[in-house]
Formats: structure tokens, C-alpha cells, sequence
């Protein structure tokens, strides 16, 4: 049994230093291997993320531009109707100007300097009594 120890510490002292840099080296690459792979699962789920992030802000894009073209449609039909509420407004005015019982009569310099006024809006603008002052404007004559 003696000799067999000894046969044994022999052996150890001879195979010693290679069996420590052996154990070392596994020992290295476990760890290392365990680096590589605990970066490679974070990795991943910061590659899921960065996909989540992407998805929810191209549903926020989209949700934004939606809001955006429904208030510039709203605001183009509040135009299109002020618009209407004028022209509607406008015609109702000359309708009432021109239906007037002393309509035809002339008020003087200031009757055509109110009148080359009225012609020059666009509502007037075709009106056969603005044909005639088309040309000219009365307003230095009253001067």
C-alpha cells in the first residue's frame, strides 16, 4: 500500500502542473461560454424590445397623423361653410340693396363713390349698374 502511495504522489507531483492548467482552462471556458451565452440571451430579448418599442411607436404614428388629417379635414369643412355663410350672407345683402324702393336713385358723389365700392366686391362685380363704373372710379371725381 505504501509503494502505492507513492507510485500516487509521484504521479501527482509529475502531472501537477499540467492538470492545474487543464482545470484552469475548462474553468475559463466555462465561464467565458457562460458570458457569451448570458449575452447572447440578453441580446435577444433587447432585440424583442427594441421590436416592441417600434411597434407601439408606429401605432402611436399612425394614431397621430389620423387625429391630424381628421382636424384639417374638420377645419377645410368649417372654411367651406364659413365660406357658404358669407357668400349666402353677401347675396342676401345685394338682394336687399338692389330691391330697395329708391334703389335707382342716385344719392350724389357719395351714392357713387358707395356704389363703385359695392362693384368692386365680388358679389356686385355683375351686376348690370356696376357695368358703367367698371372703368372708373368715382371717388376722385368727389374729391
Amino acid at each position: 500500500m505504501s509503494r502505492l502511495l507513492a507510485l500516487a504522489g509521484q504521479l501527482l507531483r509529475r502531472f501537477a502542473g499540467p492538470l492545474i492548467v487543464v482545470l484552469t482552462v475548462l474553468l475559463a471556458a466555462l465561464v467565458a461560454g457562460g458570458l457569451v451565452w448570458n449575452g447572447w440571451r440578453d441580446a435577444g430579448a433587447q432585440a424583442r424590445a427594441r421590436e416592441a418599442a417600434r411597434q407601439r411607436a408606429g401605432v402611436e404614428i399612425a394614431r397621430a397623423s389620423d387625429q391630424s388629417s381628421r382636424a384639417a379635414l374638420e377645419a377645410m369643412a368649417g372654411q367651406g361653410q364659413r365660406d357658404m355663410d358669407r357668400q349666402v350672407r353677401e347675396q342676401e345683402t345685394r338682394d336687399d340693396i338692389l330691391s330697395a324702393p329708391d334703389a335707382g336713385a342716385s344719392a350724389g358723389a357719395a351714392g357713387d363713390v358707395g356704389l363703385a365700392g359695392l362693384c368692386r366686391r365680388a358679389v356686385y362685380r355683375d351686376h348690370p349698374r356696376c357695368a358703367g363704373l367698371r372703368g372708373t372710379d368715382p371717388a376722385p371725381a368727389a374729391r
